[in-house]
């Protein structure tokens, strides 16, 4: 978030405090929120840009949209859609780490806040490292001082001198992986574990999932449960079969061992390039017919696009201040 933007954010609070400012430009539809992780991001070895929030900051934020929003899961869009006047806030969650269920989900039931976590059903299956994850543990932990060039990924060398200057580094490899096409993505990572040196350990992984026994509590405590492919590829870097395995499995996989059956899909990473005709062709193929992204975040009920549901970004760079005005003001803030 840009300093204009939290100046913005800091106006609206001083004059508005929510109230006054905010009533004439009071909205209606649906705006979705996305986390991913939950917790202190500064003592992990692993992607860092994945966490949203910390514990405390997230039960501030859910306080506040108890307070003062209707928020929905998967289960009510059919209903809000029936009532475009409503005023509905989603919170979603991506990929299915463990620290949802230990950190998120404790704070959800005490506010009473329903929330939707889309999973990768592969990675409980598997518990792997993932791809930016490891990615991110490769870099960091490498004894280089620096990346070599590499003009068909990465480009130039990328130095490695210090936290800062190999955070910067983590950002570019994993640039350069949403780049790659789908068949090459394997290569990638087999050259990146090359050039750096670095031993992965298993224990890494340790605890880094949900299992199937907390999605089942999830479900039972009334939370919406959706897909996000089965290993989360960058969908439309793949050909159509490629795509069909991964949603139909994932499809298999949250009912085989969760008993859910659900309409709900979130496209990995969820940019406009992320899918495709094809992708939104399988997906109803399959029996998922509400899909979200992850650019913009506002939208009317009246015209919303069941397969392009966006959301917006929560992250640790989105204070208190900044998420009221996010939650408050969408069209400003949450474009």
């Amino acid at each position: 978030m840009t300093a204009k933007a939290h100046l913005a954010a800091d106006a609206w609070r001083v004059l508005g405090n929510g109230h006054g400012l905010s009533t004439p430009l009071r909205w209606r539809g649906l705006l979705g929120l996305t986390y991913h992780r939950i917790g202190d991001h500064a003592a992990s070895p692993l992607d860092r840009g994945v966490f949203s929030t910390s514990a405390e900051a997230f039960a501030e934020q859910m306080a506040f949209l108890a307070r003062e929003f209707d928020v929905i899961t998967l289960a009510d869009l059919p209903h809000a859609r029936r009532d475009p006047r409503g005023r509905y806030v989603m919170v979603t969650f991506d990929d299915g780490y463990r620290d949802n269920y230990d950190l998120a989900f404790p704070i959800l039931k005490r506010e009473r806040v329903p929330a939707t976590f889309f999973i990768t059903t592969g990675f409980l299956d598997d518990q792997p490292l993932a791809w930016w994850d490891r990615i991110a543990y490769l870099v960091r932990q490498s004894a280089l001082r620096q990346l070599p060039e590499r003009p068909d990924t990465w480009g130039g060398p990328l130095p490695l001198t210090d936290p800062a200057s190999r955070e910067l580094a983590i950002k570019a490899v994993l640039a350069a992986y949403y780049r790659t096409p789908g068949t090459k993505t394997a290569a990638f990572l087999e050259d990146l574990t090359r050039i750096t040196d670095v031993d992965v350990p298993a224990a890494l992984t340790d605890g880094l999932w949900m299992t199937w026994g907390n999605v089942r509590e999830l479900k039972l405590a009334g939370m919406g449960i959706g897909g996000h492919t089965h290993t989360h590829p960058l969908l439309a870097r793949l050909g159509p079969a490629e795509q069909v395995e991964e949603i139909k499995l994932c499809k298999e996989r949250l009912l085989d061992a969760a008993g859910v059956r659900t309409r709900g899909f979130a496209y990995p990473v969820g940019s406009p390039d992320s899918f495709n005709t094809m992708t939104r062709a399988i997906l109803l193929a399959n029996g998922f017919d509400l899909a979200f992204t992850f650019y913009g975040g506002h939208q009317s009920m009246a015209d919303i696009d069941f397969l392009d549901i966006r959301r917006t970004p929560v992250s640790r760079s989105t204070d208190q201040k900044m998420f009221e005005a996010k939650v408050t003001l969408p069209r400003v803030f949450a474009r």
